[in-house]
């Protein structure tokens, strides 16, 4: 009986060993869970935080330059020293002046997003670059498609981000965007002109613009790839956001 008890007592040992490295693991395991959802909950806040910073430039900068052009306009209006065809070239002035300033905040937070539409956002984003020679051509073949309002927000500010920066650091014109759905997932393919085959992995993280994007992918489990076929660059982000 007593070599039986012998025999057994090293598993019986073993046991309590097995139970600690289990329960060491599942701390771990706890540890990383907790620890992903922490640095999530802060680019989702630190991201929010940014949008409500846009927004409040934006809604500061409106009323600023409005209570200064009106009272630009009836200056000049009222001012007996001044010609007609003078106070009409001043006024044409200042309503230029006011026209770049909503464009400015257009870009700073479109007033689309308010309402959770990212196609027409894409399409006054569009509109804005066309005032200064850039064109945008969009192929939109998605429809019905029901988009949460916080994924709006990161897709367009990725696709915002990614069409200026082609027009800043290419000498493209012209870029063409391609959007589709598919199994539940929004597709947006940039193409533009390229002569020179261009790297795959050129995109600079480092950079504040870029490191945001990447972010923003991350909170929607997006991604992206770069292709060069035949001069042409493909640009190709896919966003999960359901």
């Amino acid at each position: 009986m007593v070599s039986n008890y012998l025999k057994i007592h090293p598993l019986l040992f073993s046991i309590p060993i097995m139970l600690i490295i289990v329960a060491f693991a599942l701390m771990l395991y706890y540890t990383y869970t907790r620890s992903l959802r922490l640095h999530k909950h802060l680019k989702t806040h630190f991201l929010s935080s940014l949008e409500e910073e846009r927004k409040s430039i934006s809604r500061e900068m409106h009323d600023t330059i409005s209570v200064f052009s009106i009272s630009m306009k009836n200056n000049i209006q009222q001012h007996e020293d001044i010609k007609s065809y003078e106070k009409a070239a001043w006024l044409e002035q200042i309503i230029a002046f006011e026209k770049n300033i909503q464009d400015i905040n257009e870009l700073l937070y479109p007033i689309e997003l308010k309402h959770g539409s990212l196609f027409s956002a894409l399409d006054r984003l569009c509109l804005i670059l066309q005032k200064s020679g850039k064109t945008v051509m969009i192929i939109n073949k998605c429809s019905n498609i029901n988009i949460p309002n916080q994924s709006i927000i990161h897709i367009y500010r990725i696709l915002q981000e990614s069409i200026v920066n082609i027009f800043k650091h290419t000498e493209n014109l012209r870029i063409s965007l391609s959007l589709f759905e598919e199994n539940n997932e929004l597709y947006a393919i940039i193409s533009y002109h390229s002569e020179e085959k261009i790297n795959t992995n050129r995109y600079d993280k480092n950079r504040r613009g870029q490191h945001i994007l990447e972010e923003r992918l991350t909170l929607i489990n997006g991604s992206r790839s770069m292709s060069w076929e035949e001069g042409i660059v493909f640009e190709k982000f896919k966003f999960a956001y359901s």
